[in-house]
């Protein structure tokens, strides 16, 4: 005997005082979502209790809040904690805990340009460059004995798309093959890391 599924809940539109409209991307990360919108905006909604919705007010919304300061934006990503987004010239600023201040909520990624895509995951960004190289940048450094600017890693080239989750990451070559790393630590996206595959 096969049961009925429960009916489904309503559909919600968001707003933001009206229907959030011109959407050209969406973002989402663990209870936060943002909207990249035509003008080059980004509006989010939900949680903000490590400010990734970079207000200072630590209080969930239901309504879509345009972000202050970003604009310009090509591409945002969000995770668990934080967001970032890709600007003019590749450049990337980044919002949420271990990013910035409450006076200063965002953060210009020091000694990177040239992005042209952007991987948002716990604590941690990932871009990736026109010339097929990939960077990594936390606040902390990408593993404890490296610098706190954006850092190439060494180990991966000619790469044409890159996702980063929490304690793994991959990358899509151009030849079609997917390499990734991470699952054992969480500082492996770091350049130099031994532990870079080829996944199954």
């Amino acid at each position: 005997v096969v049961e009925a599924l429960p009916p489904a809940p309503p559909l919600l539109t968001v707003a933001n005082g009206e229907p959030l409209t011109n959407v050209r991307k969406l973002a989402l990360g663990y209870g936060v979502s943002c909207a990249l919108i035509e003008d080059g905006s980004v509006s989010c909604w939900g949680r903000n209790d490590h400010r990734q919705r970079a207000v200072t007010q630590l209080d969930s919304v239901a309504k879509a809040v345009t972000l202050l300061r970003i604009k310009d934006v090509e591409e945002t990503d969000v995770a668990f904690f934080s967001g970032c987004a890709r600007g003019p010239g590749g450049t990337v600023r980044c919002w949420g805990e271990g990013y910035g201040s409450a006076q200063q909520p965002f953060v210009v990624v020091p000694g990177l340009s040239g992005a042209t895509q952007i991987s948002v995951s716990h604590y941690r960004l990932l871009a990736l460059r026109g010339d097929g190289a990939v960077w990594c940048w936390r606040p902390g450094g990408c593993n404890p004995a490296l610098s706190t600017i954006a850092q190439q890693n060494q180990l991966l080239g000619d790469v044409r798309q890159v996702d980063d989750h929490w304690d793994h990451a991959c990358a899509l070559l151009a030849d079609g093959t997917v390499k990734c790393w991470g699952a054992i630590g969480y500082d492996a996206s770091g350049p130099g890391q031994a532990s870079v595959r080829t996944s199954a």
